[in-house]
């Protein structure tokens, strides 16, 4: 035993290029053996980390990105720098090694079960969701893929390797000023060409990928020059022409308008709720929406055209709230905001959702938001409730509750969150009895889990039907507003859709809708009839739910906040300004917009930009 230990001191001291007896011959050898392991690792982390981000694993489409050099050395320089950070920060090849492909294999596998479950690349402010996403991940089934396995053991392998022969170190000033330049060569880098958006749009590598699905679209920059690219929607640049006294200056033409006739509303996004009627052709057999019908007739009833599919709740949350459009910020400070308004106009404003506090960080947002209550599971629903997460059943008497017990001599604003249809949206053993839609060509699971989801929709539907119903011959005057944030995740990358025949090109017209499309309805007891001397009864225009608050204020002939109004007029001509850089304009979508249509976008851009960034005081 000793024999061997002292065999393997010889062996690492034969490999030391640091020490001081070891030859100058053996030195530069040694040292440059610790740099040729250094680039392979680079070379790897970057060829594994472009093909799981490729989606598919397909050769062809590794290759793709190096047909391109400028595509290929930013995702390559990206990889490069992390590993030099590494180096210089433990002074060893292999933890460098070893943290890097941590931190990347982590990331890259992220983003494709991220695809997988939700249809969406990963980002950057995705990091600022890690505690939500962590929470919920347990509940999907998250096989590890073959070629996973092989890259983590490969990596494992590497890390050995280096351990073993590569053991070049530098003294210590060396690698203090390796640590500088790396990070001035990553910013530098990142504000010459990775926040360049003309840059990143001018790579066209969409020969093997669908340039109309946002994840293919993503997938073909490369997962780390798409990733880093992704920063600029957390730290966006300005507006062109903008200032800070120009936004002042645009929203001054807009006085801020009272609410003379005062009564209460009540908005309610409901998850994961869509009109699926549009699978009649394919076998619906029971209405889910039947409890609705009657309620639609009665009210001003259109489509929201949102922005996500399966997640992304917080998008369709707080561009309501805001009139904001996507990418929301994180309101880390008190933000100007619809509920201000109500604030400002003598409303009481709360609001509640059966989730935790923490999720999405509402507890703190909301407050920046501006309501003067939230409620959560943990300060209302827990003690209605032995699940963890309030049903329907639960939620609407809940908020049926919080509305009576308000003061009645203040008009009252409240924003209520459900939770029932959360993700993973539905089981794949049968939960209802009733047959939504007809079996046909579907597999078991995929019966079930449709049937299933449909099923949680009638449920509430029945459930909002009644709560509407308890306000309709309420004194006080009432405004009810739903709406549904998203469509739901319906299995892996939305498969079963495909098999219901539901078209999702979203290079179509019908597909895009197909995706994005969630109903909204507002409702009115016969007291607020009265009072505000209208009928919403009607069909409602396609809007984005940016425009939504808008649109209640049109319905009650409110004025409202100048952003609004300026909103009223550009919903006009721009009813929807999408995620996906589309925006709908004459009835059709389109990426490049009119000259008009741009200029009045300009403006909205301003203001839009100036309110979300500027405290409020």
């Amino acid at each position: 035993m000793e024999k061997a230990i002292d065999a393997y001191k010889r062996f690492r001291a034969f490999l030391d290029p640091c020490r001081p007896d070891t030859p100058p011959r053996r030195r530069w050898v040694l040292t440059a053996l610790t740099l040729l392991g250094l680039t392979v690792g680079v070379l790897y982390l970057t060829c594994t980390g472009l093909l799981i981000g490729s989606l598919y694993f397909v050769r062809e489409r590794l290759m793709s990105y190096f047909a391109i050099p400028g595509l290929a050395a930013l995702n390559l320089l990206v990889v490069a720098l992390l590993m030099a950070f590494f180096f210089f920060l433990t002074n060893r090849a292999w933890a460098a090694f070893a943290l890097s492909s941590l931190l990347l294999h982590a990331a890259t596998m992220a983003n494709y079960y991220k695809v997988i479950f939700r249809d969406d690349y990963l980002v950057f402010e995705d990091l600022t969701l890690l505690g939500p996403a962590v929470a919920i991940s347990g509940q999907y089934n998250m096989e590890l893929q073959p070629l996973f396995r092989k890259v983590i053991l490969l990596s494992i392998v590497g890390t050995v390797l280096l351990w073993l022969l590569c053991r070049w170190r530098l003294r210590r000033r060396w690698t203090v000023l390796g640590l500088v330049l790396t990070v001035a060569v990553g910013v530098g880098a990142f504000q010459l060409w990775y926040r360049d958006d003309e840059l990143y749009n001018r790579f066209h590598n969409l020969e093997l990928f669908n340039e109309w699905v946002p994840k293919e679209k993503a997938a073909s920059y490369g997962f780390f020059y798409t990733f880093v690219h992704s920063i600029t929607d957390v730290l966006p640049d300005p507006p062109e022409h903008y200032s800070k006294e120009r936004a002042q200056e645009l929203l001054a033409q807009y006085p801020e308008g009272d609410i003379d006739t005062k009564v209460n509303v009540i908005a309610v996004m409901l998850e994961s709720f869509s009109d699926l009627s549009v699978l009649e052709p394919t076998g619906l057999q029971a209405d889910p929406y039947a409890a609705l019908r009657e309620i639609w007739a009665e009210s001003c009833h259109g489509t929201l055209l949102v922005d996500t599919l399966g997640g992304g709740t917080i998008n369709s949350e707080r561009s309501f709230l805001t009139g904001f459009t996507y990418p929301q910020p994180d309101y880390g400070h008190s933000t100007e905001s619809y509920v201000r308004y109500f604030a400002r106009q003598g409303y009481v404003t709360e609001g509640s959702h059966p989730g935790h506090d923490w999720y999405y960080d509402r507890q703190n947002v909301n407050q920046n938001l501006g309501f003067d209550q939230y409620y959560f599971s943990e300060n209302f629903y827990s003690s209605r409730t032995d699940a963890e997460y309030a049903p329907d059943s639960v939620f609407f008497p809940g908020v049926l509750e919080l509305y009576e017990n308000r003061d009645l001599d203040t008009p009252y604003f409240g924003f209520h969150v459900s939770y029932q249809g959360h993700s993973p949206y539905v089981a794949t053993e049968r939960l209802y009895d009733t047959e939504y839609v007809e079996r046909g060509y579907l597999t078991e699971a995929s019966y079930n889990m449709v049937n299933n989801h449909l099923g949680s929709v009638a449920d509430t539907a029945e459930n909002v039907a009644a709560f509407t119903e308890s306000l309709r011959e309420d004194e006080s005057p009432v405004v009810l507003v739903f709406f549904g944030d998203h469509k739901p995740t319906l299995g892996n990358a939305n498969s079963i859709y495909a098999e219901l025949n539901m078209d999702l090109n979203r290079s179509t017209d019908e597909g895009f809708r197909n995706f994005y499309s969630t109903p909204y309805w507002i409702w009115m007891n016969d007291a607020a009839k009265e009072a505000l001397n209208t009928d919403p009864a009607g069909q409602g225009p396609d809007i984005g739910p940016y425009y939504l608050m808008a649109q209640v204020f049109e319905v009650c002939g409110w004025t409202g906040p100048s952003y609004l109004q300026y909103q009223q007029e550009l919903r006009q001509v721009l009813p929807a300004i999408h995620a996906e850089g589309t925006y709908l304009e004459n009835g059709v979508w389109t990426k490049e917009l009119s000259e008009n249509s741009q200029k009045l976008l300009e403006k909205q851009e301003i203001m839009e930009y100036y309110l979300k960034r500027t405290k409020y005081k």
